[in-house]
């Protein structure tokens, strides 16, 4: 992990003279996968679904290596710093820098495309780089709970949603959270996985196995465990932001 910034995080970098600059290809899902309707079957019914294999493997040793190279500061709840809640270090992407604005503009694609299969709202995104260092954590909490920008969520290890509804609340900004890991050579045994709570109340573990994605309701309870290595990933938000009247 490093702190100082990478050459090319200033723009797009190119590999020659006269060469077009490259751009990480962000596939449309809903073309692409023979899965899609299962992917959308279980959001619906789970509350959270896996997309392996985002990208190629090519553009996974660029892209990744890029999104290390970004400077980072510490990250926080809603209520300020707290190192024994959330031990990750963060970089927002910025929508200027054409790399970066590649993926914020494809994780607004696949809102629109849940849009369209779901009847969601989303019309923001919102995304940050996020290293977690050897045996940091983020305690369970939900990214929409009781504060625009998150909140430590109140319900025990062991208790379940009540009644949950089939659609994210209305009230809330964020609709549904996404993770996209970017460490390709990570082991299983190294631990940092993210672990959930369904809308049925059953707790799923999620590896981050490199290049793979996982989409969720923003209001499930959530953690992320301890790793032995450090682990990389792209954090982001689906949002439905009120239009100005």
């Amino acid at each position: 992990m490093t702190d100082s910034p990478n050459p090319a995080s200033s723009g797009c970098p190119a590999d020659q003279a006269g060469v077009a600059p490259w751009l990480p290809d962000f596939p449309d899902l809903a073309e692409s996968s023979v899965h899609w309707h299962q992917h959308l079957d279980q959001l619906a019914g789970q509350g959270w679904t896996l997309l392996d294999d985002l990208l190629s493997a090519a553009d996974l040793q660029r892209f990744g290596p890029y999104c290390q190279g970004l400077p980072l500061r510490a990250a926080e709840v809603a209520s300020g710093l707290q190192p024994g809640v959330r031990g990750d270090q963060i970089r927002w992407l910025d929508a200027d820098q054409p790399i970066e604005a590649a993926y914020l503009q494809w994780l607004l694609a696949l809102g629109r495309q849940l849009n369209r299969a779901m009847m969601t709202s989303v019309n923001q995104v919102e995304a940050h780089v996020a290293c977690y260092p050897a045996g940091t954590a983020y305690h369970r909490h939900r990214d929409n709970a009781g504060s625009d920008r998150g909140h430590l969520g109140t319900t025990s290890p062991d208790q379940s949603p009540s009644s949950p509804p089939s659609t994210p609340p209305s009230g809330q900004r964020r609709l549904y959270s996404s993770v996209f890991y970017l460490n390709s050579d990570w082991q299983p045994d190294w631990g940092g996985q993210l672990c959930l709570q369904d809308q049925h109340g059953h707790w799923q573990t999620v590896v981050p196995t490199g290049n793979r994605l996982v989409l969720f309701r923003s209001d499930l309870l959530h953690e992320v465990l301890p790793a032995s290595q450090p682990r990389w990933s792209i954090t982001g938000w689906l949002r439905s932001e009120p239009y100005p009247l």
